[in-house]
């Protein structure tokens, strides 16, 4: 019997622009679990099964992630707890902007199943194993936290137009994303190790897999089906 488990917890930071706006806060987050139990269940019959667990959190957000961007812009909707600062252009002057908020969680789990028989000159092996793929991405679209431009089209001086709130140009995004995919695949094997003689062994098997195909448990996956020349919602 086999056990191993591993976990980091890490932290990265990204200046921005300036003290106050533009920096990225990077928290990661990976763990690892693995079993592996072998059984002799008698002298020419073996069964080995193993099971793994692999999870990932990463996120990204700024410094500003408290700033509900629609205070300052009507209609802006970010993810909760992803908010910023909307992005500010002025001709002629540095504007200012915050990174994107988002975010991913990763959790992956896999079993398998292996059973060894020895009989005379042949060792024949046969199993299964499962996965279970999923990925959940969350976060802001583009752009992120509404934009605003100012070019002086107004007052003659873009600055002047920014401190006088008169907008040259102005869009928002469509609102967050949430997306979760999930996928599950499965294969089976079967195969002989026949020794044939002292010099020569050959390996005959066969493996067969199925991936299905990918779904949103959100909902609004779409899958492109040729034989249908259609898009169908999943």
């Amino acid at each position: 019997l086999f056990a191993r488990y591993f976990y980091t917890d890490t932290f990265n930071y990204a200046p921005g622009t300036t003290e106050k706006f533009g920096g990225d806060n990077q928290p990661l987050v990976n763990q690892n679990f693995a079993v592996n139990y072998t059984r002799t269940i008698s002298p020419t019959l073996v069964n080995v099964a193993v099971f793994g667990l692999q999870c990932e959190t990463d996120q990204f957000f700024n410094q500003n992630y408290k700033v509900d961007p629609g205070s300052l812009v009507p209609g802006i909707v970010p993810y909760p707890g992803l908010g910023g600062l909307p992005t500010i252009s002025i001709t002629g002057f540095t504007g200012l902007s915050d990174a994107l908020g988002s975010g991913d969680t990763i959790p992956n789990y896999h079993f398998s199943d292996t059973l060894t028989w020895t009989k005379g000159k042949h060792t024949i092996k046969g199993g299964f194993s499962f996965l279970r793929y999923q990925f959940l991405s969350y976060g802001n679209q583009s752009p992120q936290y509404g934009s605003l431009s100012f070019t002086g089209q107004y007052s003659g001086n873009a600055f002047a137009d920014f401190l006088l709130g008169y907008a040259a140009g102005s869009s928002k995004p469509l609102g967050p994303s949430n997306i979760e995919s999930r996928n599950y695949r499965y294969g089976f094997f079967l195969q002989d190790d026949w020794r044939i003689s002292s010099k020569l062994t050959m390996n005959i098997g066969l493996r067969y897999d199925i991936p299905t195909l990918y779904r949103n448990s959100k909902g609004d996956m779409v899958n492109w089906y040729p034989n249908l020349n259609s898009l169908v919602i999943l």
